[in-house]
């Protein structure tokens, strides 16, 4: 998929302009075709190399070896350059270039100067170039290349009159037949060495294991390059073709409304003539002076307040529905390329397994068991290693195809006359990789005359930068994970940068407290673990070892045991998985079975998950979850998990409500699991609502269908005896519970807060002890609901105005807007929460003043509630919030 600049139309000729001056005598209307400014069609191109693919533009050696000068004449500057941008590249906030500006600095930079210049050399190799005639020339002050010796100027000038074929055919001949002499010399030395060794030493044979290794890994990686960069044009073409539907409909949108500005306008009077403009006199010239300082040009307007029209308002809805429908094909697109770069990933694997497990069994006897062993160890990190090595190798093999492709891409701008506004525009809707965004860059940043040259250069350094940051990457975050415990300060600065509001010494703190006391608070010590990214794991370590002297794991393994041990041990691995596997052992395994986290381990599990989970339960434990779950649970609680354990999360949630209404020990009703069943699902829904621009009405209305998905669910698990569905929820809540019980039940199935909240604070009234800390919690929710409500209210306000601006063609400041969103969210909270405030108070005075438990007292009601049985700042506070 292309984009293809739209040129305005030409201008007419003689012979129209007199055919338009007879129109117009004859007293035609004739409605002028405006010129088109940045249009662009979208189309598709056939692959290079079909019968129906347009010519290429042609690629000279010489253009290959002006930009293969420019590129070794900045190789130190571009070395320096590209290691500290690896570095910013890493964590957010550019905070390992920040923290630990020279970490690998020394070591890394003369390998990253020679991997640049090992580059160059083989896209020269491809291309045909004498390395020596490259190695020896230089640019003069016009950008043109010089060679050492006259007769080898005069013999690039020939190459560039003769060069006119592509060089890509050459370059691919080349450099196969370069890789397939190594390889097949490579064959040959280990056979000889086997030969002369009679086949029994290990380390030969160990040595032929490396070599097909590394020959797998250089088979597969350019496969895996190749379904890389296809994913990419893919979501390049892809965000084409959203933007060009966009566009389409803002286009209809804007004809619609100067149509509709057209027929507002009053019809002109007849025979009336328009007035001539009026003449100004001509200023006097100034006295020459310094010419002063040009101004800053004024801000943009900001974007119209004036409400959407109809049409516009249906063009925002078409553009979502475009946005949404390719949001899934981008999403389908990169599975797609996930699924293809897995499976070269699994074939890979498995013919490195094969290749181990034939070294093994040909080394057999002739070395121990423990050798074998730690040598295994050491092949899988070379592995890894020669994978890294034969992905680079790879992707500099591919930087040959690249440049060529640069230079056609070049070819096109300059042969085309592009304008600045046209490229950029291309490169703003993500029609250009980053590479051809920084040659566009670079080309339009000098004025006329510019070298493209030039331009090329710039891109096939981010070409070579892209090629070279995964090697970087991993060299750097493996010496950033050496540094010594001393260091625990940068390395935590850098962990917390990646965000989760994690505070490496708070964790630390928690997860100290938990271990420095008679017992071991495992909740909090697991608290402490989870959620951390593996830098902030190590981060936390690191700290652990400079205050206290001792290591995470070693704290571990003198506190936990067993399946404990395996769930600590996993968060700090950072496979949840394996730590819900844990985490569902061990509260099996304790004294009294932990079934609430059970059920939140296993809830909300993909189909793939929890195979994996039961697989991992299955290996670990030696046997099934299932029959695990069977042997420690019983009844509702084992019918909750087994439907969590199928993905039945509705049906798992209607289990617990009914199992609720009398799971105290004595039969009671347990409000605390009804609260915490709806409070998870509306957790769930908020979160929904965030990620997809939801309204808080629309959340709400999201609560009410996901409450009511329970219900039905509840229906179909407790049929009748006669086999029809059974009477639901809110007739099992009137047959089992009764008072402000039944109340809170039916408020939160409802979702009307004002009597849940009611009935939550009549029940904590009723209480043994009344928690200052619960009432002030209740009250507290009034502004924090609404303060959920309004932040969704506003960014879907927000969502609206940026594609209403965009429709109208008006500038739009995200940052501003945001800005202004954000001052105004906590005023409109506040407002909404009197209101729920207020119809709290009434709706528990309605209820509960006048019960007869009240009557001798008379002390019934909300505001005795908080006279009565608050005390200190709680009681300050919960005035304070009542009154609000």
């Amino acid at each position: 998929t292309v984009m293809t600049p739209v040129p305005p139309p030409p201008k007419a000729g003689r012979e129209g302009k007199g055919k338009l001056a007879k129109v117009k005598a004859a007293g035609a209307k004739v409605v002028p075709v405006p010129a088109i400014n940045g249009a662009f069609t979208l189309g598709t191109v056939p692959q290079p190399g079909s019968p129906d693919a347009p010519p290429a533009p042609r690629v000279t050696k010489a253009d290959i070896t002006g930009v293969l000068v420019r590129l070794r004449s900045s190789v130190p500057v571009d070395s320096a350059a590209l290691l500290n941008g690896v570095r910013e590249s890493m964590y957010p906030r550019k905070s390992l270039q920040f923290e630990l500006p020279q970490l690998g600095q020394a070591e890394l930079l003369p390998g990253v100067s020679d991997a640049i210049t090992r580059a160059v050399d083989v896209i020269a190799s491809q291309s045909g170039i004498d390395l020596d005639e490259l190695h020896t020339a230089t640019l003069d002050k016009d950008g043109k290349v010089q060679l050492a010796k006259q007769q080898q100027h005069a013999a690039v000038d020939k190459a560039h009159a003769k060069a006119k074929d592509d060089v890509g055919e050459e370059g691919k001949k080349s450099a196969d037949s370069i890789s397939g002499a190594k390889a097949g010399a490579d064959a040959a030395v280990d056979q000889k060495l086997l030969e002369a060794s009679g086949g029994a030493s290990p380390a030969l044979i160990r040595q032929q294991r490396d070599r097909l290794i590394a020959r797998v890994n250089r088979r597969l990686a350019p496969e895996d390059i190749r379904y890389e960069k296809e994913g990419d044009d893919r979501l390049r073409s892809l965000q084409l073709m959203e933007v060009a539907y966009s566009g389409a409909y803002q286009h209809v949108a804007r004809q619609v409304a100067e149509r509709i500005r057209k027929d507002s306008e009053p019809p002109p009077t007849p025979g009336a003539k328009k007035a001539p403009p009026a003449k100004t006199p001509p200023a006097p010239t100034p006295p020459a002076t310094t010419p002063p300082k040009a101004a800053e040009p004024p801000p943009p307007p900001p974007p119209s307040a004036a409400p959407a029209t109809p049409a516009e308002a249906w063009t925002i809805a078409r553009v979502n529905e475009v946005r949404q429908q390719f949001g899934v094909l981008r999403k389908a697109a990169q599975d797609a390329t996930k699924a293809n770069r897995g499976a070269i990933t699994s074939a890979r694997n498995y013919a490195v397994l094969l290749l181990q497990n034939w070294a093994d069994r040909e080394v057999g006897d002739r070395e121990s068991a423990w050798d074998r062993f730690w040598d295994r160890i050491r092949s899988w990190g070379k592995t890894a290693d020669d994978r890294t090595l034969a992905w680079e190798e790879a992707r500099t093999a591919q930087l040959g195809a690249d440049l060529r492709g640069d230079l056609a891409f070049m070819a096109g701008i300059t042969t085309g006359a592009r304008s600045e506004a046209e490229m950029k525009a291309v490169a703003a809707i993500g029609g250009l990789s980053k590479a051809q965004q920084t040659i566009v860059t670079t080309y339009f940043a000098k004025p006329p005359p510019r070298n493209p040259l030039d331009a090329v250069a710039a891109g096939m350094r981010v070409r070579i930068a892209e090629a070279q940051t995964p090697r970087l990457t991993e060299e750097l975050r493996t010496r950033l994970k050496a540094l010594p415990p001393d260091q625990w300060p940068a390395v935590a600065a850098v962990a917390e940068s990646e965000g989760g509001n994690v505070s490496i010494v708070e964790r630390g703190n928690q997860f100290h407290a938990s271990v420095d006391q008679w017992g071991t608070d495992e909740s909090k010590l697991y608290a402490a673990l989870t959620g951390l990214t593996e830098l902030q794991r190590h981060a936390l370590d690191l700290w652990y070892r400079k205050v206290h002297g001792s290591t995470i794991d070693a704290e571990l393994e003198d506190e936990l045991s067993d399946a404990e041990l395996d769930r600590a041990r996993d968060l700090m691995s950072g496979d949840q998985l394996a730590a819900d596997a844990a985490a569902i052992r061990a509260s099996i395994e304790q004294a009294g079975t932990d079934e609430e986290e059970i059920y939140r381990a296993l809830r909300n599990k993909t189909a793939e998950e929890r195979k994996q989970l039961e697989a991992i339960y299955l290996s670990r434990y030696g046997t099934t979850l299932d029959a695990d779950l069977k042997s420690d649970m019983s009844g509702q609680e084992l019918a909750r998990a087994r439907a969590l354990a199928a993905g039945n999360v509705r049906e798992a949630d209607a289990i617990g409500l009914e199992a609720a209404q009398s799971g105290k020990w004595y039969g009671g009703v347990d409000t605390d699991a009804i609260q915490t069943i709806y409070a998870t699902n509306r957790a769930e829904v908020e979160a929904e609502a965030s990620a997809k621009g939801m309204t808080g009405d629309e959340m709400n209305a999201a609560v009410l269908a996901r409450n009511s998905e329970i219900n039905e669910a509840h229906k179909q698990h407790y049929r009748t005896e006669a086999g029809d569905a059974g009477p639901g929820l809110k007739a099992s809540f009137e047959k089992n519970l009764k008072g402000p019980a039944l109340d809170l039940a039916l408020g939160l199935q409802e979702q009307k807060w004002d009597r849940a909240d009611a009935a939550r604070l009549e029940l904590e009234r009723r209480s043994f002890i009344t928690s200052d800390k619960v009432v002030n919690k209740i009250l507290e929710s009034q502004f924090t609901r609404a303060q959920t409500e309004v932040r969704l209210d506003k960014e879907h306000d927000l969502a609206f105005r940026r594609d209403l601006a965009a429709v109208r063609g008006e500038h739009w400041d995200e940052k501003a807007q945001r800005k202004a969103m954000e001052a105004g969210i906590d005023d409109e909270a506040q407002k909404r929460s009197c209101g729920y405030m207020k119809a709290l108070q009434e709706t528990y005075d309605s209820k509960y003043k006048n019960d007869p438990r009240y009557a001798v007292s008379g002390r019934g009601g909300f505001d005795n509630l908080i006279a009565d049985h608050l005390m200190g700042s709680d009681k300050d506070r919960a005035m304070a919030l009542a009154t609000q």
